[in-house]
């Protein structure tokens, strides 16, 4: 509460020593709560060695968070010596305590075989469980997978659904491979007026200048004539009506 200020005058510092107090007897909310004061730097001075002290008695105390940010800890070498196969123990106890990022990674990590023996078909069903949740990084993870047939049957269909479902809650890396697709009519008709409208979108959601995004708008830009670009703002704008994203992307992918 003193920390946030809720329903009391913000106090930082009384905050983070009523956390400590509670913490220190045990509390895995407290412990995992100080872990993220020292990882965030918020009202402390970071300190990674800090906040892998207080994250693993939280984990071994029981919280799935914890064990997600001891899992992060490892992978990035942030207060420990970087440890794959110790970041994919951790990521698997959040994960299967359904910690949508810890699936996240360690889909990751049998994708690449990282900490552990590469296995798509682990990698596809954690990346399903995040996506499932809401991940727009799982989401995107499967589109490419999809797309390249790399450890997955190539099914276009299939890349660009989770690649629009990514793009739509604002996965630049999702909207760029959505918009190539369109491009290049990958599993449909070409179309480079969606595609930049598509791009338009990820330009308009984005909350800071993407390069990713201005590149593929400039390629595409080239190949349509004033009517067209017009056209695309038309579709971005009703692209960018909330909840009507995969509505307007159909409609339009059927009058391509």
């Amino acid at each position: 509460m003193y920390l946030n200020g809720y329903g009391v005058q913000e106090d930082a510092q009384k905050g983070i020593k009523l956390l400590r107090k509670a913490a220190e007897i045990g509390n895995s909310e407290a412990q995992f709560g100080l872990g993220y004061v020292y990882y965030s730097g918020r009202a402390v001075e970071r300190d990674y060695k800090e906040a892998l002290k207080w994250f693993r008695r939280a984990a071994e105390n029981g919280s799935p968070d914890a064990a997600y940010y001891m899992g992060e800890m490892y992978l990035e070498g942030k207060g420990i010596t970087q440890y794959d196969r110790e970041a994919a123990r951790w990521f698997k106890i959040a994960a299967d305590k359904d910690v949508v990022e810890a699936q996240y990674r360690l889909g990751e990590m049998y994708r690449d075989g990282r900490g552990v023996k590469q296995d798509y078909d682990a990698a596809v069903d954690l990346f399903k469980r995040a996506s499932e949740k809401g991940s727009p990084e799982a989401r995107y993870a499967l589109g490419a997978l999809h797309l390249s047939g790399q450890g997955v049957t190539r099914d276009y269909e299939k890349a660009r659904r989770y690649f629009a479902a990514a793009a739509e809650s604002g996965n630049t890396m999702a909207q760029v491979a959505l918009a190539s697709m369109l491009e290049q009519g990958l599993g449909v008709h070409r179309s480079n007026t969606l595609a930049y409208a598509v791009l338009l979108f990820a330009q308009k959601k984005s909350k800071e200048p993407r390069s990713e995004i201005e590149e593929a708008m400039q390629k595409v830009s080239k190949q349509l004539g004033n009517k067209e670009i017009d056209a695309a703002r038309k579709i971005a704008d009703d692209l960018l009506t909330p909840g009507n994203f995969q509505e307007v992307l159909e409609r339009e992918l059927k009058h391509a």
